[in-house]
């Protein structure tokens, strides 16, 4: 709101209005207004409080001003330490970009100009350049869509290419008409009597090359697609196929580009993938698991009912053991395994799940059989099992089942409840965990994507989660 002037230049800041609009509490949302003040999105009066920043025509020049000459940097820099395949990727980004509608909105079309500076910014291998230019670009970020809205669009993406082919060039040579900072887009050399910038790069650019990732993804139906929407926006990661039916190709292409689809396990271990998300079904992770673990390859996997099988699920864990690869189970639709795991070190008692959800919600599962869902009038308990019987007699609900038995203590050991409740409107999780630590109970009542209406958006960001912790140098 601030970085686009919904907050007007000037307007005060109603924090009780916006606590209430956002659903949040005023702690938080005051520690949001202090920190947009610090990066010069408000302004503080002591008698007015939080205020809109003023459009001033001085500081928008002066920003473009430092931006240019930090891009300047940047290129050169880039120009050193790209790779060829780090290119290669670039102009792939950009010639996707390139294949949006004409009559796309202009904040989708800024998203992708953003991010390709992000991504040259990337290639220098400096995490503190990046964050500058995602400074200058977020406090830029009003004016540069009032100039998509007028039409900059096409100019913006022929500097692009243009920028890429020096790139590819090392700088060498000129090109006419060409952006004010490819000019100076060459490799420049310094003195370095003692090598020290030499073993520099050897220490931190592995170490940022290292540290991104090419992904694999399995699945792009509601839950594949969120998560690929999402992650297509992170230069530190790259995908290289995706498993999908051909119909899927349209879909695939528009999210992320001219990136390969493929059919089966070998299709796409072939495109020698860092990291393979699997988001599908109980037949996709019996299919590629296996396959995927025993080329040596980490594995975040969301349809885990399948592991409820005792022998299939060592069968798995050996294959991975066996090949140094992990298979990473995320929470999904619910929350606190952390917890959970953790307590279970110090020795737990009782670990129960209980899900509520409207007689509608239950309709087409085996719930019909236990209980009148027509004539439901208050909450009825209808299933008190183990998470081996939930798994095995509700498949709808085995992920979500397998999850929190093997975070906790088995499947044999942990309660499930299943109620049909007409006061609810939700799908509504609770988890309940007793032991040495103490107790815990935590409820989640989640929303569906509104994108697609069935797949659970805190499932989607949980892999989303997942996925970048693998290239952060912060893990919560």
């Amino acid at each position: 709101m601030a970085m686009t002037f919904e907050i007007r230049p000037g307007e005060r800041v109603n924090e009780v209005e916006l606590a209430k609009s956002l659903s949040v509490s005023r702690t938080p949302l005051r520690e949001a207004l202090n920190r947009l003040m610090v990066e010069g999105f408000l302004t503080r009066s002591r008698n007015r409080g939080f205020i809109g920043r003023p459009l001033d025509a001085k500081q928008v020049f002066d920003l473009y001003e430092l931006r240019r000459a930090l891009e300047t940097s940047i290129v050169t820099i880039a120009c050193e330490r790209a790779t060829a395949e780090d290119l290669a990727e670039l102009e792939r980004f950009v010639k996707a970009s390139k294949d949006r509608p004409e009559d796309a909105d202009a904040a989708s079309l800024l998203a992708l100009d953003e991010q390709f500076h992000e991504r040259i910014a990337r290639l220098t291998r400096n995490d503190e350049l990046v964050q500058a230019v995602k400074s200058v670009n977020a406090r830029i970020h009003y004016v540069r869509w009032i100039d998509m809205q007028n039409g900059r669009r096409r100019y913006t993406q022929q500097e692009h290419l243009r920028l890429v082919k020096a790139l590819k060039r090392r700088g060498r040579g000129r090109e006419p008409h060409r952006g004010p900072y490819l000019a100076q887009a060459r490799p420049h050399r310094r003195r370095d009597p003692h090598g020290l910038r030499g073993d520099l790069h050897a220490r931190t650019g592995n170490r940022d090359r290292a540290r991104m990732k090419k992904i694999a993804l399995i699945g792009f139906g509601g839950l594949g697609s969120i998560v690929a929407s999402v992650l297509a926006r992170d230069v530190e990661l790259r995908f290289v196929a995706v498993a999908a039916r051909p119909r899927q190709a349209d879909k695939v292409r528009a999210t992320l580009g001219e990136v390969p689809l493929v059919d089966s396990p070998q299709a796409l271990l072939a495109h020698a993938p860092d990291l393979v998300v699997e988001c599908a079904s109980h037949e996709a992770f019996h299919q590629y698991a296996e396959p995927v673990l025993a080329a040596g390859i980490d594995l975040i996997a969301v349809s885990v009912g399948v592991l409820a099988d005792a022998a299939y699920r060592e069968r798995v864990a050996a294959t991975a053991k066996a090949a140094g690869a992990t298979l990473e189970i995320p929470a999904g639709a619910i929350g606190a395994m952390d917890a959970v795991a953790a307590a279970r070190a110090a020795g737990l008692t009782r670990v129960a799940y209980v899900t509520r959800k409207s007689p509608k919600a239950w309709s087409g599962t085996p719930a019909e059989t236990m209980v009148d869902l027509k004539n439901v009038k208050s909450p009825v308990l209808f299933f008190n099992e183990t998470a081996e019987s939930a798994a095995r007699i509700f498949t709808d609900k085995a992920n979500v089942c397998a999850t929190l038995a093997l975070a906790g203590v088995g499947f044999d050991a942990t309660r499930v409840e299943f109620w049909v409740d007409p006061g609810v409107n939700k799908s509504v999780h609770q988890i309940e965990a007793e032991g040495a630590c103490g107790t815990l109970t935590i409820e989640l009542a989640n929303n569906v994507a509104p994108s697609d209406g069935k797949a659970s958006l805190l499932t989607a960001m949980s892999i989303v989660r997942a996925v970048r912790n693998r290239v952060t140098s912060l893990r919560i």
